[in-house]
């Protein structure tokens, strides 16, 4: 007798990265998305510390691009992106990849979902 999957897969794995993975950006992609507003960038520019203000803009940007939020690690993020953000509003800084608490991550969340209504 042959088992069978009784679980109906409507998404390819292709489809699932697509909808709920982190955005992978080409170079248009994250000038387009990373590339901030006036009210946008007053958000970021509203944490503490600098690894907080550059995740802020990552997640404002994953946020534009596919409307929802990621807790992912400093190793989950793109390199690109983040060398992206330091050059485009951190030039004169150097990162230090603190951690994101989940507060920190919550009021940023809060934040960004306010803005866009």
């Amino acid at each position: 007798m042959v088992a069978s999957n009784k679980q109906l897969t409507v998404l390819s794995d292709a489809e699932r990265a697509a909808f709920y993975e982190l955005p992978d950006f080409d170079n248009d992609q994250r000038f387009k998305y990373l590339t901030l507003t006036d009210s946008e960038l007053s958000i970021a520019l509203s944490r503490k510390a600098l690894s907080a203000k550059v995740y802020c803009i990552l997640q404002i940007g994953y946020f534009k691009a596919v409307q929802l939020f990621f807790h992912a690690t400093w190793n989950q993020l793109d390199s690109d992106d983040i060398d992206f953000v330091l050059q485009q509003y951190f030039s004169d800084q150097s990162l230090n990849k603190g951690t994101i608490s989940r507060h920190e991550y919550y009021l940023q969340c809060t934040a960004i979902a306010e803005l866009s209504g």
